[in-house]
């Protein structure tokens, strides 16, 4: 399908950027695209096609209506690249100026059934009915079909069920939705065929304005059960037309058959042919011809009594293998053309039939063509699941179809053209629905690269460029179908959970920034989180701790039936640490407080982990590192929200960290104390209700701002509030930035980076699937500190020996999380450590240091003493001034590994037996010391 290009983007988007600026550095002009390459599906059924007089085609299906130009292309000019959304759509009738009426779903609860009008442009139309929809409410209705009359009034047509009395209706509207009184008095009318079981079902509206309503009839003879063709003709003020069939009613019996009409074709000079088909195992297609007043036409067809059935003489009989789908028909100039589909799974087949009538324009000795059409079956191999129920004449090309299975639930709109002759032209899918793919899950590498997960499995990396990392992993994608990434990387490592696993397996993986897996964790890369509780059955979320190793948050399925959420802490080479818990787990169960629990997020703060879990209410937890609960934090540990808070099974809450915690359900945001209150302060009474966009997800900067990301009217849209939760009007206009991305896009993530932050939005420009990350430069983010990403360090110096610009400095050894470093950390050569700023107690993001020490082979001198070589693999040697009465020497970790007593000026000591790494030597007990390498 040919992509549509929105060539007014970047136009337009630039208009919009009042207070936010795209980092140009970033991408293309601050914006990077990744396209799916995956073809659309419609995922639903196709219910009904009209053709508009200028050969523009508008499809109804169970969720959307869609417009098609002459070249089967999305129609920009309709809706939102060429679609509406409406759930329950099933009739579409077209009105003098090309606005269409939408017949709905009538609600098995409520019982109401909708009627909507849309201007031509896909627009609903406000000044029809309440807002452009009008409920149907009328007890035991269920309206089949929809027409316009000459007039421009709309004409419904279908059923009644009185108590089991079940009546032909017919209800007229005016065009502006108003019932027409002139219609039986109240736009209402029913009509009792002498059944009990009378289902008006199709509508056509003669020259004279006259309706004819279609449907079925119990056979008059009670004996039988079959059903007939039955129909009546409607006056133009609702009365029955009595000069229409016998009584004004006709009825047209096939003997031993069921009957069900599908179309009603209707001739110029009055007369009309109801189509449809016989039921059961060996249905066949029936035709049957009436006069201007509803009486058979006997000559017509091939049993002398007016009616045609069908008997194609071919290899795999459609009509003899299996109950037929509806039955469509158009005629051009003298010949009719019949087009429908078999539900039998052998025969996988539409079929298109050319009957030509030979007497008097009656079908009484016929040529009759007839043929089949297979679809491709590596493609469509359950079109059991077709249907047809549609045929129109586009420039003397017969146009058929409907829908079509491709497997897996998923559906096509099949196109499928004809010549006059029967000869096949061309089959056209018809791709109306956007493709579920979007990013979900997003965390930060190395220097602000990204690894992001999509929802089609697949794991990739963003360079901070902007550009796909082609070298990650398998040409740029790691192809996996992953639960849960772990919340953050550490030492350029993340993990990867399988997805939900009711087996004897669920694994946790292990990759590297480049993506490439670590077979030395677990066995050949796959560590089997079963082997730790059998139960378990679902990772819910991953975080790593710099000190403490990885906590990974699960939830379990008791042998009693119950959920129950579980934490696991290993390290990082995936071995359990049976210090934590019971055996290295912690289990929350349904037994010890008759709440059954369902994992939803686990967080670091300095002292331990925040967890939630939730089943019909929200819990919050606060552990130490050793998995018990903290007693001073809520109630014995445990904070319930129960009233205003209220997430059940299915409403999972979105949580964001950032001196207090920030908790979204839906459009509102709730802030909650690290103490697990409420902070009444924030918004209104501690609730920031977000009334206008749509929020997918949102964001906490720097205790100043808080960004709420989604969309509004198909575009993707942020919304920026204060700390206080208030508006600021001052961005973008007033408090809203649009990013206007092809015709429908939708913000699903929004992060924060080192003074700036990241947009993560997917769009469809009609034809496929985008992915777009935006990078902006954010001026109310509280500067980073400023330095030099590398420094050399003397032997003994410490984090105060680093030349930072800054206030306040706070240093960590990892870019997010973890407990602040003292100022006399002894600093490490080939560490990074990191830095930020608080200004007015706002902490900002923090930027890294590498530091290399300033390394001799000769010697280190300082106040008088040397110590050489260094680095060394054995004997390390020293010489001083003063007398040195003892050596010690302690690790990385300030244990001490060794100590000598040597009462003299010079010597050696042999440190042999240490491992390779970095110590530090200290002499005399005196506080500063000396580091060396042993190799």
């Amino acid at each position: 399908m040919k992509k549509i290009t929105t060539f007014l983007f970047i136009i337009i988007l630039n208009n919009y950027l009042v207070a936010q600026t795209l980092d140009n550095t970033f991408g293309t002009g601050g914006q990077t695209i990744l396209n799916t390459n995956v073809n659309q599906k419609s995922s639903e059924l196709l219910r009904d096609v009209i053709l508009q007089s200028d050969g523009k085609t508008i499809y109804v299906s169970d969720s959307q209506i869609s417009r098609f130009n002459n070249f089967d292309i999305l129609d920009t000019n309709f809706g939102y690249c060429g679609i509406v959304n409406l759930s329950g759509g099933r009739k579409i009738a077209l009105l003098n100026d090309n606005s269409f009426i939408i017949l709905g779903t009538r609600s098995s609860i409520t019982g109401l059934q909708p009627v909507y009008k849309f201007n031509s442009n896909g627009v609903i139309d406000s000044t029809f009915g309440n807002q452009g929809i009008i409920n149907i409410n009328l007890p035991g209705i269920d309206i089949w079909d929809i027409k316009i009359t000459l007039d421009n009034k709309i004409i419904l047509g279908g059923t009644l069920d009185n108590n089991g009395n079940i009546n032909f209706l017919l209800i007229r509207l005016n065009s502006n939705g108003t019932f027409d009184n002139t219609f039986d008095f109240d736009g209402i009318c029913t009509y009792d065929l002498g059944t009990t079981t009378d289902r008006g079902m199709i509508l056509t509206v003669q020259q004279d304005n006259k309706v004819l309503l279609v449907g079925t009839s119990k056979n008059p003879d009670a004996s039988l059960s079959n059903r007939v063709f039955a129909g009546i003709r409607i006056n133009n003020n609702g009365s029955l037309d009595i000069s229409f069939g016998t009584g004004g009613i006709l009825r047209t019996i096939l003997v031993n058959q069921s009957l069900v009409p599908s179309d009603l074709i209707l001739e110029n000079d009055g007369s009309f042919i109801i189509i449809g088909s016989t039921t059961g195992t060996s249905a066949k297609i029936v035709l049957a011809k009436y006069s201007n007043i509803g009486v058979i036409i006997n000559s017509f067809g091939n049993d002398n009594n007016g009616i045609w059935l069908s008997s194609f003489n071919t290899v795999q009989n459609l009509e003899s293998s299996s109950r037929l789908d509806k039955v469509t028909v158009n005629k051009i100039q003298t010949d009719y053309y019949i087009s429908f589909a078999s539900r039998n799974p052998t025969v996988k087949k539409y079929g298109i039939a050319k009957i030509t009538p030979t007497v008097n324009n009656n079908i009484t000795n016929i040529s009759a063509t007839y043929q089949e059409y297979s679809l491709p079956p590596t493609t469509y191999s359950n079109t059991n699941t077709s249907y047809v129920n549609y045929i129109f004449n586009e420039n003397n090309q017969l146009v058929f179809g409907g829908y079509a299975s491709s497997g897996s639930g998923i559906n096509d709109i099949i196109k499928i053209k004809y010549n006059l002759n029967l000869q096949f032209s061309s089959l056209s899918i018809l791709n109306s629905k956007q493709v579920s793919k979007r990013f979900n899950q997003i965390i930060e590498a190395d220097n602000q690269n990204f690894i992001v997960k999509t929802t089609n499995s697949e794991i990739a990396k963003i360079l901070s460029s902007g550009i796909k990392d082609l070298s990650f992993a398998n040409q740029g994608s790691l192809a996996l179908n992953p639960n849960t990434l772990s919340k953050n990387i550490l030492n350029n490592n993340f993990y990867v959970s399988d997805n939900i696993n009711t087996g004897p397996t669920l694994n946790l993986r292990k990759y590297d920034i480049n993506g490439n897996l670590n077979i030395n964790f677990g066995i050949n890369g796959f560590l089997n989180l079963k082997n730790f509780d059998v139960n378990l059955f679902q990772i819910n979320n991953i975080i790593i701790s710099p000190n403490n190793g990885i906590f990974v948050l699960y939830t379990g399925f008791e042998n009693n039936g119950y959920y129950f959420t579980g934490i696991i802490n290993i390290n990082e080479q995936g071995i359990i640490n049976n210090s934590f818990g019971i055996n290295g787990v912690v289990r929350f169960t349904y037994t010890s407080d008759n709440e059954e629990k369902i994992g939803e997020d686990i967080f670091l703060v300095p002292d331990g982990l925040i967890v939630f879990y939730r089943y019909n209410t929200l819990t919050m937890l606060k552990l130490n590192f050793q998995g018990n609960l903290i007693n001073n934090f809520g109630n014995q540990g445990k904070v319930i929200f129960t009233n205003n808070l209220n997430f059940n099974f299915s409403n999972f809450p979105d949580i964001k960290l950032f001196q207090s915690f920030f908790l979204r359900e839906s459009n509102r945001i709730v802030k909650i104390n690290l103490n697990g209150q409420i902070d009444t302060s924030f918004g209104n009474n501690g609730y920031l209700n977000e009334n206008i966009i749509s929020v997918n997800d949102f964001m906490v900067n720097s205790c100043s701002s808080i960004f709420l990301a989604g969309s509004l009217n198909n575009q993707s849209v942020i919304k920026k509030y204060n700390f206080s939760g208030v508006i600021d009007t001052s961005f973008g206009i007033n408090g809203t930035h649009a990013i206007l991305l092809n015709c429908s896009s939708s913000i699903r993530n929004i992060i924060l980076g080192n003074n700036s932050f990241y947009t993560f939005s997917d769009s469809w420009n009609g034809n496929i699937d985008q992915l777009h990350i935006h990078k902006y430069i954010e001026n109310s983010l509280i500067s980073s500190p400023t330095a030099n990403a590398t420094q050399t360090f003397n032997a003994g110096d410490t984090l105060a020996n680093l030349t930072v610009t800054g206030s306040n400095l706070q240093w960590y050894s990892s870019a997010t999380g973890g407990s602040p470093l003292p100022l006399t950390t002894t600093l490490v050569s080939g560490t990074t450590y990191y830095v930020s700023q608080t200004v007015n107690g706002c902490e900002s993001s923090r930027i890294a240091i590498t530091v290399t020490q300033n390394l001799s082979n000769e010697s280190f001198v300082l106040n008088g003493f040397t110590i050489y070589p260094n680095p060394t693999s054995s004997l390390l040697n020293f010489k001083s001034s003063i007398q040195v009465e003892k050596i010690a020497i302690y690790n990385t970790l300030g244990q001490l590994v060794q100590q000598e007593k040597v009462n003299a000026l010079e010597g050696a000591i042999n440190i042999e037996k240490l491992a390779q790494g970095t110590y530090l030597v200290k002499v005399n007990d005196i506080a500063k010391g000396y580091t060396i390498i042993k190799n």
